[in-house]
């Protein structure tokens, strides 16, 4: 999926979200879920949550497609260094 595309749909979720956070019929919670889902591979905070949520509940891993379960077996990315 296009990164642009991934990161407009992840708003979309997290404003459904908070839109649920008033309306008490509208499940929020699922759409914080899927908003941290999408912007795993470009927000390191993210994709951290998105690990210890699949580590804390494995069943919600096989659950979920197989490009999305891609985003909890992504390592962290370059180390930082230190600037001189």
């Amino acid at each position: 999926m296009q990164r642009w595309l991934r990161l407009t749909l992840a708003v979309v979720f997290f404003l459904l979200g908070i839109v649920g956070l008033v309306v008490p019929l509208m499940p929020q919670l699922l759409f914080f879920a899927i908003s941290a889902i999408l912007v795993a591979p470009d927000f390191p905070p993210a994709r951290r949550l998105v690990k210890w949520i699949f580590s804390r509940w494995p069943k919600l891993q096989r659950a979920l497609p197989r490009r999305l379960r891609a985003v909890a077996s992504q390592d962290e990315g370059p180390a930082k260094t230190a600037r001189r």
